[in-house]
């Protein structure tokens, strides 16, 4: 049982990293792209 209960904490965590790595590139990404536009936007004018 106690193996379980280790294996199921282990699946917990990086699951829970994963989502937070996920919204965190989705956000940096957004971003990215934002700044990127910005920037071409002035330039191109």
């Amino acid at each position: 049982v106690p193996p379980t209960a280790s294996t199921a904490t282990d699946t917990g965590t990086p699951a829970w990293v994963a989502i937070v790595t996920g919204i965190a590139g989705l956000a940096v990404g957004f971003l990215g792209a934002t700044l990127l536009r910005g920037q071409q936007q002035p330039t191109t004018a």
